[in-house]
């Protein structure tokens, strides 16, 4: 977990990397998941597996396993996302 990360009611699932200035709130984060630098999570669920890039912001959501989110600066609220996804090839 980045050393600027702020944690607060969240819960982190084993050998989960998280980076610097992210700020998770309310929210789950599943085991073996990569979060990069400052992304914002809150009140969200994200499970096991998942990858979120840089800069990306999830509001009430829940991200489904084996999901990869890599359109930096990217807003996803009030969103379900299903298992296997790669975000950037379905914008694409």
């Amino acid at each position: 977990i980045g050393y600027t990360t702020k944690l607060n009611r969240a819960v982190v699932g084993s050998h989960t990397i998280i980076g610097e200035g992210c700020t998770i709130i309310n929210s789950i984060i599943g085991k073996r998941c990569k979060i990069s630098d400052s992304c914002k999570i809150y009140n969200s669920i994200i499970l096991d597996d998942v990858e979120i890039k840089d800069k990306v912001e999830i509001h009430d959501s829940i991200i489904c396993n084996n999901t990869t989110i890599s359109i930096n600066e990217s807003i996803i609220k009030n969103t379900i996302i299903g298992k296997r996804i790669d975000l950037s090839k379905e914008l694409a």
